[in-house]
């Protein structure tokens, strides 16, 4: 899994997350993505690309933040 292309860091709270499965694996069927480790109010999306549109929640906190993906 990578952020924006695989950039260390971001102001933007727009981020494309880019997950590259291993060969043999399989593809997904559907996604939960979250910056809630329990995934408290995400729900199940269809998967139809590698890479997935996100925006943090709380977008005017600067710091370091966490996103969680479920496959």
């Amino acid at each position: 899994i990578s952020i924006n292309n695989g950039n260390s860091t971001t102001s933007d709270p727009n981020v494309t997350v880019t997950i590259t499965l291993v060969s043999g694996s399989g593809t997904p069927e559907k996604y939960m993505i979250s910056e809630d480790a329990l995934f408290t109010d995400s729900v199940w999306v269809a998967y139809t690309s590698p890479n997935i549109s996100y925006t943090f929640e709380d977008s005017n906190t600067a710091g370091i933040k966490t996103i969680f993906l479920k496959l």
